[in-house]
C-alpha cells in the first residue's frame, strides 16, 4: 500500500524485522522492548507485523495477533522524527485490514493515558475504553502511568 501523497510504503513485516521493530520501539518509548522480547512476539501463533518505509528507511512498525474474532495490537511505533505524519494512522489500517481477512471481528490495544497523540488517533478511528490497567507503563522518570484499555469493531 502507498499513499498518493508521499514516499510511505508499508510492507510486511516478519521475525527478520526484529532488530528494526526494537531500534524504533526504543527511539518511541521510555520502557522499550529488546530484540528478544519482539522475536518472541513476532513468533507468537496468529502474530504479525508491518513496516512503514519512506525513502527505503523504515520508520515505523505495527505489531498485531489474531485470536478467533479479537485482534489485538500489541505495540505500534513510529520514529519520532516522523510522528504526526500519518505514518501511525496507515500503519492501523493495514493492521486492522489483516485482522479483518483472519476472521477478527473487534481488535483491542493499550495506550499510555499521558499519549495524548496515540489517544486522538484511536479514538478518531472508533475505539472507546473499555478497562483500565493502574500502574501498567514506566516513564522515564519511573514514574508509574495507567494504561487504558480501547476496544474497536471492525468493520
Amino acid at each position: 500500500m502507498t499513499d498518493a501523497t508521499s514516499n510511505l510504503e508499508i510492507i510486511k513485516g516478519g521475525v527478520t524485522f526484529a532488530p528494526v521493530f526494537a531500534a524504533i520501539h526504543q527511539d518511541c518509548f521510555d520502557e522499550s522492548w529488546s530484540e528478544k522480547a519482539l522475536v518472541d512476539l513476532l513468533a507468537m501463533p496468529g502474530a504479525f507485523s508491518f513496516v512503514a518505509v519512506e525513502e527505503d528507511q523504515p520508520v515505523g512498525f505495527i505489531l498485531c495477533r489474531v485470536g478467533g474474532e479479537e485482534s489485538e495490537v500489541i505495540t505500534v511505533g513510529v520514529l519520532r522524527n516522523n510522528q504526526r505524519q500519518g505514518v501511525a494512522l496507515q500503519l492501523l489500517e493495514q493492521g486492522k485490514k489483516e485482522a479483518r481477512k483472519r476472521g477478527a471481528s473487534e481488535v483491542i490495544l493499550e495506550v499510555a493515558e499521558n499519549n495524548k497523540a496515540a489517544l486522538g488517533l484511536y479514538l478518531k478511528q472508533g475505539f472507546t475504553q473499555v478497562g483500565l490497567r493502574k500502574k501498567y507503563y514506566k516513564q522515564a522518570n519511573n514514574e508509574p502511568i495507567d494504561a487504558l484499555i480501547l476496544k474497536s469493531t471492525l468493520s
